[in-house]
């Protein structure tokens, strides 16, 4: 995986907010959409067959509604 790269949370049911997001999309569609940065070592980032990367979310639900998200992987040379 070449980096930088970026988890785009698309979609994310109103009144729920990504806690540790690194920032809000500028680019990507849908603007506004929280994302994650991914930290890759060096240029990027060499998975063998069946390797994984493991996330973990933080979100602010205040009315305890059930949470729906798409997740896009991004790769771009400036922030999404």
């Amino acid at each position: 995986l070449p980096g930088p790269l970026f988890l785009v949370l698309k979609g994310l049911t109103g009144g729920v907010t990504l806690v540790s997001k690194s920032g809000l999309t500028a680019v990507v569609a849908p603007l506004g959409s929280p994302y994650l940065v991914v930290p890759l070592p060096g240029d990027g980032l060499v998975l063998p067959p069946g390797g994984f990367l493991q996330f973990t979310f933080k979100f602010l639900n205040p009315d305890r509604l059930s949470i729906a998200y798409t997740l896009d992987v991004v790769g771009t040379s400036a922030q999404p």
